[in-house]
């Protein structure tokens, strides 16, 4: 995904600063784009809970315009927005065979930026309401259009979550707890309390030799210990596990438990699917800061046999004899 920051219409040829050299956009485009409100400042409403965003009414105002402008830009179409307290998110589609797409583009920014502004103006505010650049990011797959718009999706509760840091944004480092192996040092974000020895706990290592043709017996596996109540404890990064990930993601009674090498500052940002499970109280993120050479191989199955020993049950599935699973 490609990135820029643009001056509005700074290219005296084209109107519209040159984004990027090399790339068609004659045979279309999917862009997201990023504005900031000038100053940057919640005057367009507050996030009142996880996920929960609350329009004043200006904020109503703007979020009712994006649908209008994109109408009036049509060949482009407006897929996906969000209008938060302070900046807005919108993901836009030209499609193939425009006659000079980056002009109808930055027709699309200045409707937006000066139709709004002067809906604002009529209602008292001075000045413009929007930063005069702005960021855009170009989606070339769509695997790329799907992390933008869940981004969008996930907006509202990831601003609530880092405006909360104590819940559950602040990293806990060292982490102490019977259930923790001695003689590493231990960080820890999110659903804490999963280390509870009062919590019962499943490991699963998963090789990355099971073919996936056995993905659902083993996950069937997984599935069956989340309705016993296990909390499922995975490092999560063989193609079988990254599988179980996603599928635990969707189970609204799967608690998680990922853990690995990647150092953990003060305060996490979260990402992907992470927003709605740390709101939701069923993900810890657990990290033995360790150097880079543990990130090898040895460091992983090290990390893998510590996750059994604190765990209840551990499943350790793989390829046995004459491709039988073997558990």
């Amino acid at each position: 995904m490609q990135t820029s920051v643009h001056t509005h219409g700074q290219d005296s040829a084209t109107g519209h600063f040159r984004r990027y050299h090399g790339y068609d956009y004659s045979r279309g485009a999917s862009l997201f784009l990023s504005f900031n409100v000038e100053p940057k400042e919640d005057i367009l409403g507050h996030i009142e809970a996880p996920g929960v965003l609350v329009h004043n009414e200006w904020g109503r105002l703007v979020n009712a315009k994006v649908g209008e402008i994109g109408l009036r830009c049509a060949p482009l179409r407006v897929m996906k927005h969000v209008i938060m307290p302070n900046h807005a998110h919108i993901r836009v589609y030209i499609p193939p065979g425009v006659s000079k797409p980056l002009i109808l583009l930055d027709k699309f920014v200045s409707a937006f930026k000066n139709s709004t502004s002067m809906l604002l103006q009529h209602r008292g505010r001075s000045g413009p309401l929007w930063q005069e650049k702005y960021h855009d990011f170009i989606c070339p797959s769509a695997e790329v259009i799907d992390i933008a718009d869940s981004y969008i999706d996930n907006n509202a509760r990831k601003r609530w979550l880092l405006m909360n840091p104590d819940h559950p944004m602040r990293v806990l480092e060292p982490l102490e707890g019977e259930r923790l192996p001695l003689g590493n040092w231990w960080a820890g974000v999110g659903a804490l309390d999963l280390l509870d020895r009062g919590v019962r706990m499943a490991s699963f290592r998963l090789s990355r030799s099971l073919p996936e043709s056995r993905y659902d017996t083993v996950i069937g596996c997984a599935l069956r210990a989340v309705e016993a109540g296990y909390a499922i404890a995975s490092t999560f990064i063989s193609p079988c596990e990254r599988r179980l990930f996603d599928t635990l993601v969707e189970h609204p009674r799967a608690r998680i438990i990922k853990a690995g090498h990647k150092i953990l500052g003060c305060v996490y940002r979260p990402v992907g699917e992470e927003p709605q499970l740390f709101a939701e109280g069923r993900y810890l993120l657990l990290s033995r800061q360790a150097n880079p050479v543990e990130t090898k191989r040895d460091g992983w199955l090290d990390i893998n046999a510590q996750l059994a020993a604190m765990a209840d049950k551990a499943v350790y599935a793989r390829v046995g004899e004459g491709g039988r699973l073997a558990w």
